[in-house]
């Protein structure tokens, strides 16, 4: 739309309303102040504002036109108009520190005009967000919309949103909208004065909430005390029955003192009745001559006066929105209309021509534009939205025609931080809006020494974080904001929280350690230090992230940083499209410390899938609820090197970390010293993998689990109708006062490989690892594979494993303790443990293995040996299988033994089989009887009893010496009785899973000339006498490329010691020739006698080497001793002495 036209128009209406009744209030004339002039003022009235300061906070609930005297002028310039200059609304001065916005526009759907003004040093207004909990956010920092529609034109806003230079009395900084804060959805309320113990943190408007809140209901239900005996759950199902479905937790939400459901999403015809309105349209003619070709247009209804001065129409319309035009002739000044209900005579929309607009009828329907046309923003901040915030309104907001500091002038357009809508609801009209260019792809900030007008270079650095953000361009290049070190906070900068990062940027800080972000907020004023939604190219680095305080804002939580998406998914069971929205920022070499929230006390997933997360500090942070450190739901993340420890969670589940419905894998992570309420004191997770979930279970390796405490089960795991993977952990001193010192499975499925469980303690049953059941419908049963448990008590029933059923593999069971039953393994239902050795466990009764009621286990090559009092026990109807097994005590069954299995060090936790026990190809392979090997990978006839196969040693004393086109790889001889040959394998990769070389040798050396230069080559080696030995350590070798030129050649001769020295069985000569020269390198003994010819012939300049395997001219081995080396080339002679070991 031409804008003169438009603000004509608003003119027109102006002077035509005042001949139709409308009245014009004049400010300070009629009234002394601004709000006296509103609230005297009807429908349809204008308030005009003369030039002067109101300190004031306005509250407007009417359909009027707010201006200065502007509106009478020409606005061609309205930059420099003296009107907009002078005509002050400022808002540092609050009656009530909730209501700081210089102007509220509220209620009814209105759609006033705001003309005119400079609002300057606004705090904005309170208000209740209901996402998944209930939290005061302050919005709006000039003027703060709600369900009404303004026209907004012409005004100037100046340091809005709680900065230093407003002089407010507010201490809150505005977190949403620094000059405009919009809202368009039920899920906002204004604060007014509701107290923190009035919000509802517990909301159930969202599934994901709902879906938890169930999970609860589901939990706290089972009668938990029974868990810790053999008797059937009372809040579990019965073994006919299983586990239920997400779909069938709604059932549980009846319970008293629970929140219902409620439809995730809603048809908008449900809410709106489809009716009809009967209006009536007058038309003006000034002149009295009919419009001269004009035409007022209203949807697709045309009307015109074809003479005369007066004349009257009637339309009959569905709800839904209209919009007005009026224009299309001559003499237009002398057209004015009106259109009115018909039923009550209410006025809709009065106008003249030209004339561009619309009006809404029915309910909830408004404009599909929102004009906030041609303003000037200076000053203005927040943490999100730094002009404009925009909350559940879904059409377009018009912001052409206005002026900003900084913007992109390639796309001409700002940033989504300066300009921002939740969930991308609205979308932003931008034409020719104007600002300085921003040139440059990287800032420096420094809260110390910086300003905001600074141009941001390392040596003229801005002051704040936000700042810095409007100036992230949408480029392929990130923006980069490097952060000096320092405190960056309310008080010490005056930086905003949240910081809601854009796309495209990344946050770069000076050392973890020395550059601060701290919100300093609390439960009056909450904020996250960080919210990241939906972005692509974003890094956070180097930084410490703490103050944040956000129990307020419920299940989405994020104390420190919040990663999540706000959209509603269509059907958050079943189908899960809409469910997880993929976003990327990388957050790396940060600390999460000293933060609160509802949830995720540190850092919260909510519904996304993408983040990642590398050597991240995760300490002493809070949650209300669940999640001390980590609460993530339906996400899926990477997390590399991230140490969680000293959080903790008040009331329900994770000390460390909740994973409800995630995945992703887990690398290198410490999660100790964490406690939780109930559940999980570092780990709690629940559907995450199997059939109900939306993933596939994370998985967790090479990681530490050690001193986290629970009130209840699983002082450090705890699963829940899940089935994650733990490899090569270590899962030691935590403790449980109920049961699962180490692990717990309710009613869940696990695999656990590889790993330590060890010195874990619980207070009722299974000191190390306990796994309730029945398993939950469609997951695997718990595994336990190759794996130790030791060391592990309870006050009760258990000390090392107490399973439901599943099975256990290659693992030892070792020097646990009950104070009731069952020492090392217990088993409630059906297991199978194949290759166990459980020794040294002890109990009151049932030392090493025993099955409760009507328990059936089989035991299959393993090792019961030493336990008190007793070897294997039943306690109840239950029979145990056992085969191919060394009993202490005996038991009967084909292939068992009652031997002493020879441990190689038992006093010393050593429970391998020395080379005569009688374990040793006692067991089978054949573990299911069917007549085929179940078991391949074993040395000698037959499987070993135990959880520890005899195995060759690995070769000693590898290494390699490097030439200019090869190198030699060495390593010492064996002795094994029948050796076959040695195994050299090379590969591209440390892993040997890609690209591998084999070579079969009878000889301890080999020289690699089948190299390529430049490229790095793994190597290791065994070697086969009746079975293969254990490889050798991995060696990185690469033969480097080196130009032979006059810079690079020697200046002399010379002659180096031999390396190694002394040496068995090769060792490596060097030399070096400074021009072309014929060479001669021969070894002698200490008598002077030659023992071998090694070089004889001419050779180019350069640095050379040769290698002597300690062998005469014949071939023959040498024996021990010392030998002299002495090499001629052309005038030169040398000689150095070498020792050969034996």
């Amino acid at each position: 739309m031409n804008n003169s036209l438009f603000i004509s128009s608003i003119i027109i209406s102006f002077q035509f309303l005042s001949t139709l009744s409308a009245a014009t209030i004049n400010v300070p004339a009629d009234y002394a102040t601004i709000q006296a002039g509103i609230d005297a003022s009807n429908d349809g009235d204008t308030v005009l504002v003369s030039q002067g300061n109101y300190v004031e906070n306005l509250i407007l609930e009417k359909e009027i036109v707010l201006a200065s005297h502007a509106i009478n002028d020409d606005l061609t310039d309205w930059m420099n108009n003296e009107n907009i200059h002078n005509t002050k609304i400022i808002g540092n001065e609050p009656m009530n520190p909730k209501k700081g916005s210089c102007l509220q526009i509220s209620y009814g759907n209105i759609e006033p005009t705001i003309l005119g003004f400079t609002l300057q040093d606004g705090l904005g207004t309170s208000m209740i967000e209901v996402d998944c909990g209930t939290f005061p956010v302050r919005s709006g920092g000039a003027i703060l919309i709600y369900e009404a529609y303004p026209t907004i034109m012409y005004n100037r806003f100046l340091n809005n949103g709680g900065g230093e230079n407003t002089g407010g009395n507010v201490g809150a900084s505005v977190a949403n909208g620094g000059a405009i804060g919009h809202f368009d959805t039920d899920d906002v309320e204004f604060d007014e004065d509701r107290s923190g113990s009035s919000l509802d943190n517990n909301s159930s408007r969202t599934y994901a909430n709902e879906y938890l809140v169930a999970m609860d209901v589901y939990i706290n239900k089972m009668d938990l005390q029974k868990i810790q005996g053999n008797e059937p759950l009372s809040g579990l199902p019965s073994s006919e029955e299983r586990v239920p479905s997400l779909r069938e937790l709604e059932e549980m939400m009846a319970i008293p003192g629970y929140p219902t459901f409620v439809p995730a999403v809603r048809d908008d015809d449900d809410l709106v009745s489809r009716v009809r309105s009967n209006l009536d349209i007058y038309m003006y003619d000034a002149y009295g001559d009919g419009w001269n070709g004009n035409v007022l247009t209203i949807g697709e209804h045309t009307f015109t006066l074809q003479s005369g001065d007066y004349g009257e129409e009637t339309i009959n319309l569905d709800d839904g929105y209209y919009e007005v035009t009026c224009d299309g002739g001559s003499w237009q000044s002398e057209v004015s209309w009106l259109i009115v209900d018909a039923s009550d005579g209410t006025e809709i929309l009065a106008g003249g021509a030209p004339f561009d607009g619309g009006f809404g009828l029915g309910g909830n329907l408004v404009s599909d534009t929102l004009f906030i046309q041609n303003n000037y923003f200076e000053g203005n901040s927040s943490g999100n939205g730094e002009n404009v915030y925009s909350h559940g309104y879904e059409g377009d907001i018009d912001v052409s025609g206005s002026v900003f500091e900084d913007i992109d002038c390639e796309t001409n357009t700002v940033n989504e931080f300066v300009l921002r809508s939740k969930e991308d609801a609205a979308g932003y009209i931008q034409n020719d809006i104007s600002g300085v260019c921003i040139e440059s792809n990287s800032f420096y900030v420094s809260g110390i020494f910086g300003d905001d007008s600074n141009d941001g270079t390392e040596e003229t650095p801005l002051k704040t974080i936000g700042h810095a953000l409007t100036l992230v361009k949408d480029a392929e290049i990130p923006t980069t904001i490097y952060l000096n070190a320092g405190v960056y906070s309310p008080t010490t900068s005056g930086e905003k929280f949240p910081i809601v990062l854009p796309d495209n940027v990344h946050l770069i800080g000076e050392e973890s350690e020395n550059t601060i972000l701290d919100a300093e907020a609390d439960a009056e004023n909450e904020a996250p230090v960080m919210i990241i939604k939906i972005v692509e190219n974003v890094r956070v680095a180097n930084l410490t992230l703490t103050g944040g305080s956000s129990e307020g804002y419920g299940c989405t939580g994020g104390g420190g940083i919040q990663v999540s998406y706000d959209g509603v998914p269509s059907d958050v069971i079943g189908d899960t499209s809409g469910w997880r929205a993929l976003t990327y920022p990388v957050i790396e070499n940060v600390i999460l410390e000293e933060n609160h929230a509802w949830n995720g006390g540190g850092i919260s997933f909510y519904r996304v899938e993408g983040p990642v997360l590398n050597n991240v500090i995760i300490r002493n942070n809070t949650a209300a609820y669940r999640g001390g450190g980590i609460f993530s739901l339906g996400s899926t993340m990477t997390m590399t090197g991230v140490t969680i420890t000293g959080n903790e969670c008040f009331e329900l589940n994770g000390g460390g970390m909740m994973l409800a419905a995630s995945d992703g894998v887990y690398d290198n992570m410490t999660i100790t010293n964490n406690s939780c309420g109930t559940h999980g004191g570092g780990i709690w997770t629940n559907y995450s993998g199997g059939p109900e979930s939306y993933d596939d279970g994370w998985t967790l390796i090479n990681s530490t689990i050690s001193e986290n405490t629970s009130a209840r089960h699983g002082g450090g795991i705890a699963f829940a109708w899940s089935h994650p993977t733990v490899i090569n952990c270590t899962i030691s001193d935590n403790t449980a006062l109920w049961g699962g010192g180490g692990i717990m499975g309710i009613t869940s499925g696990f695999t656990l490989k590889e790993s330590i469980v060890s010195n874990n303690y619980a207070t009722s049953n299974g000191g190390g690892i306990r796994a309730s059941g029945p398993v939950y419908e469609g997951l695997e049963p718990p595994i336990i594979e190759d794996c130790i448990v030791t060391g592990n008590e309870t006050a009760e029933e258990s000390g090392g494993i107490l399973l439901y059923n599943g099975q256990v593999k290659r693992t030892s069971v070792f020097d646990n303790h009950a104070g009731t039953y069952t020492g090392g393994v217990g088993i409630q239902a059906f297991a199978t443990l194949t290759n166990l050795t459980i020794s040294g466990n002890t109990a009151s009764q049932g030392g090493g293995v025993e099955a409760w009621g009507d328990a059936h286990p089989e035991v299959i090559n393993s090792i019961i040996w030493d336990n008190t009092p007793t070897a294997v026990s039943l306690f109840g109807s239950g029979d145990i299988d056992i085969t191919y097994s060394d009993i202490d005590g005996g038991w009967d069954g084909e292939g068992n033994i009652d031997d002493d299995p020879l441990f190689t060090d038992a006093n010393s936790g050593d429970y391998t089989i020395s080379e005569g026990s009688p374990c040793k190809d006692a067991g089978t392979a054949d573990t299911d009887g069917d007549g085929e090997d179940d078991i391949t990978d074993y040395n000698g006839s037959a499987p070993d009893m135990g959880a520890f196969e005899i195995t060759l040693a690995s070769p000693t004393g590898f290494m390699f010496y490097t030439f200019d086109t090869y190198i030699s790889l060495t390593w010492n001889p064996t002795n094994e009785d029948g050796f076959q040959y040695y195994l050299l394998e090379r590969s591209t990769n440390e892993e040997f899973s890609e690209n591998i070389v084999s070579n079969y040798l009878t000889n301890n050396y080999y020289e690699d000339d089948q190299m390529e230069y430049d490229t790095e080559y793994f190597y290791r080696v065994s070697y086969y006498a009746n079975t293969l030995s254990e490889y050798s350590e991995v060696l990185s070798v690469t033969l480097e490329w080196m130009d032979v030129d006059g810079a690079q050649l020697p200046t002399v001769y010379a002659l180096h010691q031999n390396y190694p020295n002394p040496f068995n069985p090769v060792t490596k000569l060097s030399y070096d020739l400074p021009e072309d020269s014929f060479v001669n390198i021969i070894i002698y003994d200490v008598m002077g006698r030659k023992v071998k010819l090694l070089i004889n012939d001419k050779q180019s300049a350069g640095y050379r080497s040769t290698l002597w395997d300690a062998t005469n001219d014949n071939g023959e081995p040498v024996s021990a001793g010392m030998y002299i080396y002495m090499i001629r080339a052309g005038e030169f002679n040398r000689t150095k002495k070498m020792v050969l070991l034996k």
